[in-house]
Protein backbone atom coordinates (compact mmCIF):
# COMPACT_ATOMS: atom_id res chain seq x y z
CA UNK A 1 0.00 0.00 0.00
CA UNK A 2 1.76 3.24 -1.09
CA UNK A 3 1.34 5.72 2.01
CA UNK A 4 -0.04 9.18 1.06
CA UNK A 5 2.55 12.05 0.66
CA UNK A 6 2.99 14.35 3.59
CA UNK A 7 1.53 17.78 1.86
CA UNK A 8 3.15 21.07 2.82
CA UNK A 9 2.73 24.79 2.71
CA UNK A 10 6.49 26.45 3.10
CA UNK A 11 6.72 30.08 4.21
CA UNK A 12 10.03 31.28 4.30
CA UNK A 13 11.00 35.36 3.08
CA UNK A 14 14.31 34.46 1.51
CA UNK A 15 13.74 33.66 -1.89
CA UNK A 16 16.78 31.65 -2.26
CA UNK A 17 16.43 29.68 0.95
CA UNK A 18 12.63 29.34 -0.49
CA UNK A 19 12.97 28.28 -3.59
CA UNK A 20 16.11 25.93 -2.62
CA UNK A 21 14.42 24.19 0.34
CA UNK A 22 11.34 23.84 -2.05
CA UNK A 23 13.15 22.51 -5.39
CA UNK A 24 14.84 19.74 -2.14
CA UNK A 25 11.39 19.09 -0.93
CA UNK A 26 9.86 18.61 -4.38
CA UNK A 27 12.72 15.87 -5.48
CA UNK A 28 12.04 14.08 -2.14
CA UNK A 29 10.02 11.09 -1.78
CA UNK A 30 6.47 11.48 -0.10
CA UNK A 31 6.54 15.05 0.12
CA UNK A 32 3.97 17.45 -1.70
CA UNK A 33 4.90 20.83 -1.62
CA UNK A 34 1.48 22.83 -1.78
CA UNK A 35 2.38 26.21 -1.95
CA UNK A 36 6.36 28.21 -1.37
CA UNK A 37 5.37 31.55 0.11
CA UNK A 38 7.10 34.42 0.99
CA UNK A 39 5.25 36.50 4.00
CA UNK A 40 2.42 36.31 6.23
CA UNK A 41 -0.15 37.55 3.89
CA UNK A 42 0.70 34.96 1.22
CA UNK A 43 0.60 32.09 3.88
CA UNK A 44 -2.64 32.89 5.02
CA UNK A 45 -3.93 33.83 1.05
CA UNK A 46 -2.34 29.98 0.16
CA UNK A 47 -4.17 28.29 3.35
CA UNK A 48 -7.25 30.01 3.02
CA UNK A 49 -6.91 28.58 -0.78
CA UNK A 50 -6.28 25.37 0.33
CA UNK A 51 -9.13 25.08 2.53
CA UNK A 52 -11.23 26.29 -0.04
CA UNK A 53 -10.00 23.38 -2.24
CA UNK A 54 -10.85 20.92 0.30
CA UNK A 55 -14.08 22.39 1.10
CA UNK A 56 -14.88 21.88 -3.04
CA UNK A 57 -13.40 18.24 -2.41
CA UNK A 58 -15.13 16.92 0.10
CA UNK A 59 -18.37 18.80 -1.62
CA UNK A 60 -17.81 16.12 -4.27
CA UNK A 61 -16.47 19.39 -6.37
CA UNK A 62 -12.94 19.98 -8.37
CA UNK A 63 -10.54 22.72 -8.13
CA UNK A 64 -8.62 23.97 -10.56
CA UNK A 65 -7.05 27.18 -10.43
CA UNK A 66 -7.42 29.78 -13.68
CA UNK A 67 -3.79 30.62 -13.60
CA UNK A 68 -3.04 26.89 -14.02
CA UNK A 69 -5.36 26.45 -16.59
CA UNK A 70 -4.09 29.25 -18.29
CA UNK A 71 -0.37 28.01 -17.77
CA UNK A 72 -1.25 25.02 -19.25
CA UNK A 73 -2.57 25.91 -22.63
CA UNK A 74 0.10 28.35 -23.08
CA UNK A 75 2.62 25.70 -22.40
CA UNK A 76 0.76 23.26 -24.71
CA UNK A 77 0.18 25.85 -27.39
CA UNK A 78 4.50 26.31 -27.28
CA UNK A 79 5.12 22.43 -27.18
CA UNK A 80 2.44 22.16 -30.23
CA UNK A 81 4.56 25.16 -32.72
CA UNK A 82 7.56 24.45 -30.79
CA UNK A 83 10.63 22.62 -32.95
CA UNK A 84 11.19 21.00 -29.58
CA UNK A 85 7.53 18.63 -30.47
CA UNK A 86 10.01 16.32 -33.24
CA UNK A 87 12.24 15.49 -30.61
CA UNK A 88 11.58 11.96 -28.54
CA UNK A 89 11.21 12.22 -25.01
CA UNK A 90 14.94 10.72 -24.31
CA UNK A 91 16.26 13.44 -26.98
CA UNK A 92 14.17 15.91 -24.64
CA UNK A 93 16.13 14.58 -21.69
CA UNK A 94 19.62 14.99 -23.07
CA UNK A 95 18.57 18.29 -23.84
CA UNK A 96 17.47 19.56 -21.05
CA UNK A 97 20.24 18.38 -18.76
CA UNK A 98 22.34 20.51 -21.77
CA UNK A 99 20.53 23.38 -20.93
CA UNK A 100 22.19 22.67 -17.46
CA UNK A 101 25.05 22.76 -18.26
CA UNK A 102 25.81 18.49 -18.37
CA UNK A 103 28.81 17.44 -20.50
CA UNK A 104 28.12 14.16 -22.83
CA UNK A 105 29.66 12.16 -19.86
CA UNK A 106 27.43 13.45 -17.39
CA UNK A 107 24.54 12.72 -19.56
CA UNK A 108 25.32 9.01 -20.30
CA UNK A 109 26.22 8.74 -16.67
CA UNK A 110 22.87 10.55 -15.23
CA UNK A 111 20.94 8.57 -17.84
CA UNK A 112 22.57 5.01 -17.36
CA UNK A 113 23.28 4.78 -21.15
CA UNK A 114 26.56 5.29 -23.57
CA UNK A 115 28.28 8.09 -24.54
CA UNK A 116 28.07 7.16 -27.96
CA UNK A 117 24.49 6.93 -27.31
CA UNK A 118 24.48 10.79 -25.85
CA UNK A 119 26.43 11.57 -28.90
CA UNK A 120 23.78 10.13 -31.26
CA UNK A 121 20.61 11.87 -29.67
CA UNK A 122 22.89 15.01 -29.46
CA UNK A 123 23.26 14.86 -33.55
CA UNK A 124 19.44 13.72 -33.92
CA UNK A 125 18.72 16.82 -31.71
CA UNK A 126 20.74 19.22 -33.85
CA UNK A 127 19.24 17.58 -37.11
CA UNK A 128 15.76 17.47 -35.83
CA UNK A 129 16.00 21.51 -35.00
CA UNK A 130 17.82 22.30 -38.36
CA UNK A 131 21.15 23.32 -36.09
CA UNK A 132 23.40 23.04 -39.32
CA UNK A 133 27.18 23.26 -38.80
CA UNK A 134 28.67 26.74 -38.92
CA UNK A 135 31.97 28.81 -38.21
CA UNK A 136 29.46 31.22 -36.25
CA UNK A 137 28.06 29.98 -33.82
CA UNK A 138 27.90 26.57 -31.44
CA UNK A 139 25.53 24.01 -31.95
CA UNK A 140 25.02 22.85 -28.39
CA UNK A 141 24.66 26.51 -27.02
CA UNK A 142 21.87 26.96 -30.21
CA UNK A 143 20.35 23.98 -29.41
CA UNK A 144 20.16 25.01 -25.32
CA UNK A 145 18.53 28.27 -26.62
CA UNK A 146 16.03 26.92 -29.01
CA UNK A 147 15.07 24.68 -25.56
CA UNK A 148 15.04 27.68 -23.35
CA UNK A 149 12.62 29.74 -26.00
CA UNK A 150 10.09 27.05 -26.20
CA UNK A 151 10.27 27.22 -22.42
CA UNK A 152 9.42 30.66 -22.41
CA UNK A 153 12.92 31.36 -20.63
CA UNK A 154 15.19 32.74 -23.95
CA UNK A 155 14.24 35.24 -26.47
CA UNK A 156 14.31 33.63 -30.08
CA UNK A 157 16.94 32.78 -32.20
CA UNK A 158 17.76 34.59 -35.03
CA UNK A 159 18.51 32.35 -38.14
CA UNK A 160 22.27 31.50 -37.84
Amino acid sequence: MVAEPLRLVLAEDHYLVREGTRRLLDDADGIEVLAAVGSATELLEAVAELLRAARETIAGRSVIDPLIVDALIAHRVRLTSSPLSTLSPRELDVLRQMAEGATNPRIAASLHVSESAVSKHVGAIFAKLSLAEDDQSDRRVRAVLTFLHAAGRAKPLRPA
